[in-house]
């Protein structure tokens, strides 16, 4: 072999490395804008299943509001009706004693 000959052999090779190392580094920045997509990707995702999970959390407690002043109303409509009840109790006690002081003075 002639040193002419690996002389351009050499440089093409030389060459042919250069382009390989040059689709090489378009392949590595192609790799990491494809990596930073994902990441903001990701990001969005993690932030929308937050603020879905946040969401929840307040219609949860929404509902458990709800329903503990359902508990409430409820139980106070019950505690209402026993007082009325027993208040009309006391009323029919108080027409008898009246009834009987009037018998006992009046007579």
């Amino acid at each position: 072999m002639s040193a002419a000959w690996v002389g351009n052999m050499d440089k093409g090779v030389m060459v042919r490395l250069a382009e390989v190392e040059d689709a090489a580094a378009v392949l590595v920045e192609k790799a990491q804008e494809q990596a930073q997509r994902m990441r903001e990707s990701a990001e969005a995702a993690g932030e929308t299943l937050v603020k879905e999970a946040e969401g929840s959390v307040v219609e949860a407690q929404e509902q458990a509001w709800h329903e503990a002043c359902a508990r409430i109303d409820a139980q106070r409509r019950e505690a209402c009706g026993q007082l009325e009840r027993e208040l009309s109790v006391l009323e029919e006690d108080v027409e008898r004693f009246e009834a009987f002081l009037d018998g006992f003075f009046f007579g």
